[in-house]
């Protein structure tokens, strides 16, 4: 059995709508036909020579990806390089591929919500508060006589809201307080990996945490003003890190990969779920896409 390429793209309109996506990132329908029929998927974070491979092995005929590699405007198509070699290995054999990348961010139960919850956080809510415009000076004024420093980091974005509830990164309780030591192993064994950094003092108390998959730590100020005491997120910086020091918070740094692949896998048990009785086989990629080794 098989369904249409935009049966879907409808239901993954649903999971992430594309709306949510920051502008000017390139989402989407990233090559095939919405006509095409599908009787196999595959999700993977990034799509590469051995993802492709993977695809071709289960015989999908189309890709979900978070991380497209088609970001920037092609100018041509040649196989001699990386670029237009995935392009053309697509196209020979009628393959479609599909990107959700900052609109999976922000959704509720997308890349955030599925960190969180790997991670056995209670009481999880949204890091980057969405205020309706009617109630901005009675929010500002709350937070800051409720705030424990003398001055308050906020940015206020205007939103078009569309009635979903979503934004950037997630914070929420430990089952039972632990130190950073013992928070840093959790996330290893969570998050399936062998190696990550972290910043601050071991034995640290822990109780309050908030997430970012992937490049989240733009966001410590705002993780510090819900009373966070760590952000557990990827790519963060030597000057970061020192910052998020001086704010008298610590970090744990998992890894882009280890931090936003938990969300593939979610992704593919929604649409697993959904496309169950029409008979499409939904696969999670196995490749590792990480490109960091460690000694």
């Amino acid at each position: 059995m098989a369904v249409y390429c935009w049966r879907i793209i409808e239901l993954l309109e649903k999971y992430a709508p594309s709306f949510l996506a920051e502008e000017g990132d390139n989402i989407g329908l990233q090559v095939g036909d919405p006509n095409q029929t599908i009787s196999g998927i595959l999700t993977a974070l990034d799509f590469n020579d051995a993802v492709l491979k993977e695809a071709v092995s289960l015989g999908v005929e189309m890709v979900v990806v978070h991380h497209t590699p088609f970001f920037k405007a092609q100018k041509d198509l040649r196989a001699d390089r990386p670029i237009g070699r995935l392009l053309a290995g697509l196209v020979k054999r009628d393959m479609a591929m599909y990107a959700a990348h900052t609109n999976l961010d922000v959704v509720c139960g997308g890349v955030n919500d599925v960190l969180a919850e790997a991670l056995g956080l209670k009481d999880i809510s949204v890091l980057e508060t969405i205020v309706p415009e009617e109630r901005r000076a009675e929010v500002i004024q709350a937070m800051l006589e409720a705030h424990p420093y003398e001055e308050v980091a906020y940015d206020l974005y205007p939103l078009v809201n569309r009635g979903e509830k979503a934004g950037l990164g997630r914070v929420g309780r430990l089952p039972a307080p632990m130190s950073l030591l013992d928070l840093a192993c959790l996330v290893k064994k969570r998050l399936h990996i062998d190696n990550l950094r972290y910043c601050g003092d071991k034995e640290l108390l822990i109780e309050k945490v908030a997430v970012c998959g992937g490049s989240g730590i733009s966001l410590y100020r705002r993780a510090a003003a819900c009373g966070a005491q760590v952000i557990i997120t990827a790519d963060v910086k030597y000057h970061e890190a020192q910052e998020v020091l001086e704010c008298k918070m610590v970090l744990i740094d998992a890894g882009h990969f280890a931090t936003e692949r938990p969300a593939m896998d979610s992704l593919a048990g929604y649409l697993t779920d959904k496309l169950t009785n029409e008979g499409v086989r939904v696969h999670a990629s196995q490749i590792n896409t990480d490109p960091f080794c460690f000694l």
